[in-house]
């Protein structure tokens, strides 16, 4: 079971009834966290905890993330995020039947991470990000573009 966090990102997939979970923030030692845990709720709900595999790739430990299910490509995808000081604008793609990571291109300018209170949805047919954040003039919208 994950350490318990605050601000990770996480992203629902209908298909197989799995939430995935990576990173987030502890008051632990190491507060920002770069694991990635998968809950089957299937039957009796269980977490199992990913690594890195045989590639050792993954995201650098983050906070504030966004994260999203692309039905597509079966992955799931995270993006942008906080960490010793830093605003991150990377993307990522985590797929399950690998299981491996994978830094994604991108086109075009990624969301603005100066925002702490971000949201995200996977646009499928769009092949993008949506990333939804509220600035002193209201809600902002803005999209990663994945099509690289």
């Amino acid at each position: 079971m994950p350490a318990p966090r605050v601000q990770p990102a996480w992203a629902f997939e209908p298909t197989r009834e799995r939430v995935y979970l990576f990173g987030g923030y502890t008051e632990a030692s190491s507060p920002y966290l770069g694991d990635t845990w998968v809950l089957d709720l299937r039957g009796t709900a269980r977490w199992t905890r990913f690594d890195a595999g045989a590639s050792g790739v993954s995201p650098p430990p983050r906070t504030q993330a966004v994260g999203g299910w692309d039905a597509v490509h079966r992955r799931f995808v995270v993006t942008g995020g906080f960490a010793q000081g830093t605003l991150l604008t990377d993307a990522w793609a985590f797929y399950p039947d690998g299981p491996r990571w994978e830094q994604l291109d991108t086109r075009g300018a990624a969301p603005d991470a100066r925002y702490t209170d971000r949201r995200g949805a996977f646009d499928g047919p769009g092949r993008r990000m949506v990333v939804a954040f509220t600035t002193q003039e209201g809600l902002r919208l803005e999209a990663l573009d994945l099509t690289a």
